[in-house]
């Protein structure tokens, strides 16, 4: 009986195991694996993915209008009536 409850114990961690250790990649996973690694690490290192997003922003900053004067005294004189508290009376405590 004990015997049997050893072989059991074995088998049931040899299953666990086997269970957990990594599938073996195929050819074609490792080379895309590699593929990509290079690819990130060229633009990393050449600068080539930032131009690009240097490009994309300049080109973005350039469709936005600017405004007129009177525009920007429109939204200085909103922003300081939305920013300034009106003064309160202020209130006394009675004396003991």
């Amino acid at each position: 009986m004990n015997k049997l409850l050893v072989a059991l114990i074995a088998t049931a961690v040899a299953s666990v195991a086997a269970a957990q250790t990594p599938a073996v990649p195929t050819a074609k996973e490792r080379q895309q694996d590699v593929q990509t690694t290079t690819e990130a690490s060229a633009n990393a290192n050449t600068g080539a993915t930032t131009a690009k997003q240097q490009a994309t922003n300049v080109q973005k900053s350039k469709q936005v209008t600017k405004l007129s004067k009177e525009e920007k005294a429109n939204l200085a004189k909103d922003a300081a009536s939305r920013t300034s508290t009106p003064r309160t009376r202020r209130v006394r405590r009675p004396r003991r």
